[in-house]
């Protein structure tokens, strides 16, 4: 009888936990969000980046030490929502 107690525990709290990772990562990229959703309990700094997530190309331009600039360089930016949907990432 005790071996069937801890039996039950044991798979109810193993189905607590699959339905938290579940609830937990609705928010992070998938096939069909490749750059994740904002999370709606996000702080708001997090949802002002919206128009930014994505890929975007951009030139990048540095200024030498003499004050001349560097040629530009052809670059791509990927920004993705992450932590289920409540920070950003960048990638270049």
């Amino acid at each position: 009888m005790k071996q069937c107690f801890i039996l039950i525990i044991v798979v109810a709290l193993s189905n607590s936990f699959i339905n938290t990772q579940e609830i937990s990562t609705q928010y992070e990229p998938s096939a069909a969000f490749p750059f994740g959703m904002v999370n709606p309990d996000a702080p708001q700094q997090v949802k002002d980046f919206e128009p930014m997530i994505g890929i975007s190309d951009y030139e990048s331009l540095s200024l030498n030490p003499d004050g001349t600039w560097q040629n530009t360089s052809k670059m791509v930016w990927k920004f993705k929502y992450i932590t289920n949907g409540t920070a950003l990432q960048d990638e270049v």
